[in-house]
């Protein structure tokens, strides 16, 4: 109870709506510990605390894997990024080594003098679960395929067509 030994009085409770949400001074909330936010933020400070529940304002860390982008629209994660040559073998469902993360894979549908039929799928046990692509060249084409491959998800094909030896996968 306020106003007896080893007690505190709480604050008034005030709607939101009166008072703007600026506060200018330490701010302590009972939990086990407590968590305690001090007053002093500035524009642009983030709020850290330590596992005693003391917390402190400071400068927002550096994250230097994610650099953004110089036109505004978004991020690069091209310090991270990897390229592999692989191969998926015909009618065999074939997983990426790195099964972590996805990967934009490049293919070539490459044939002879006749017309050549591909069918490419994908998918997370049998690489059969989902058609991404039934492609059918004229005589002589070569088709470039792209498709992004979820990560740990297999691709299987099959078809009249062959694929070029070097296929390119690069990590997103």
């Amino acid at each position: 109870m306020p106003g007896m030994p080893g007690t505190t009085a709480s604050p008034p409770a005030l709607p939101m709506t009166d008072r703007s949400n600026t506060w200018t001074f330490t701010q302590v909330f009972k939990a086990n510990p407590p968590f305690t936010i001090p007053a002093g933020a500035s524009s642009g400070s983030v709020l850290t605390s330590d596992s005693a529940g003391n917390a402190t304002w400071g400068a927002l860390p550096a994250f230097p894997a994610i650099i953004t982008s110089p036109a505004g629209g978004g991020v690069s994660t091209s310090v991270s990024a990897t390229a592999v040559t692989t191969s998926f073998p015909q009618t065999t469902a074939t997983q990426l080594a790195d099964t972590t993360r996805d990967y934009m894979v490049y293919l070539t549908m490459t044939g002879g003098g006749s017309a050549k039929t591909l069918s490419l799928s994908m998918g997370p046990s049998t690489g059969q679960e989902n058609t991404v692509f039934d492609l059918v060249s004229t005589p002589g084409q070569s088709v470039p395929v792209t498709v992004r491959l979820p990560a740990a998800w297999y691709v299987y094909w099959d078809g009249t067509a062959s694929l070029t030896t070097s296929t390119i996968a690069v990590s997103c």
